[in-house]
């Protein structure tokens, strides 16, 4: 049963390779000891990653249900 439940939860797994750049995933891999970006590259890579996060408004909604189900955990 348990097997089962796994399998569930894989299907509604998103596939982030196909979406996010490989950069911005390695980082996300380190997180959180990850090195201070140095080169004007670093920086810039760190920036984009602002178009891929959401609304205020949608971040607010997105909290708020964490901490009304998830905090306790």
């Amino acid at each position: 049963m348990r097997e089962a439940h796994n399998e569930d939860n894989r299907e509604d797994e998103v596939d982030l390779h196909g979406i996010l750049p490989s950069h911005i995933l390695a980082r996300a891999a380190a997180f959180p000891i990850s090195s201070n970006p140095d080169t004007v590259d670093q920086r810039s890579s760190i920036h984009s990653l602002f178009r891929y996060l959401p609304t205020t408004e949608k971040a607010h909604e997105l909290r708020s249900i964490y901490f009304k189900y998830a905090a306790w955990m």
